[in-house]
Order: C-alpha cells, then structure tokens, then sequence
C-alpha cells in the first residue's frame, strides 16, 4: 500500500519543517494547527494545503477535487 497524502498536525517549530521536508520529497501535503495564523503563515511560504475543521464544504470540495 502506497499513500500519496500526509497531514501534518501542529505547524511550530518541529511540525513546520516537517510539512516542508514531506512537500520537498513529493506528497501531497496537508497541515493543521489550532494557531490560524501557524497554518496561514505555512500556507503562505512553503504552500502546503491547510484545513479548515469548522467548513464543512472544504472536505467536499476536496473530495470532489480528487475524484476528477
């Protein structure tokens, strides 16, 4: 079984690099931090996908996405 999605869950200091390294090697990259401003500040200078628990649309557009 081969997975080509990670989720990196806390965007800090060790979680960030992290989400960096996985992006870098070529997974499909996903974070999450309780912090917003972690996960736009993630989002923004090394471009991993962010989630938002509380949109509900955002799991189906996804879902959508990736059934194309």
């Amino acid at each position: 079984m081969y997975f080509h999605k990670v989720l990196v869950i806390g965007l800090g200091q060790l979680g960030l690099p992290v989400a960096k390294y996985v992006m870098e090697i070529g997974y499909d990259t996903y974070g999450y931090d309780i912090n917003i401003r972690s996960m736009e500040y993630a989002k923004k200078t090394i471009g991993i996908k962010t989630l938002d628990p509380l949109d509900p649309l955002e799991s189906d557009r996804n879902a959508h996405n990736n059934n194309c």
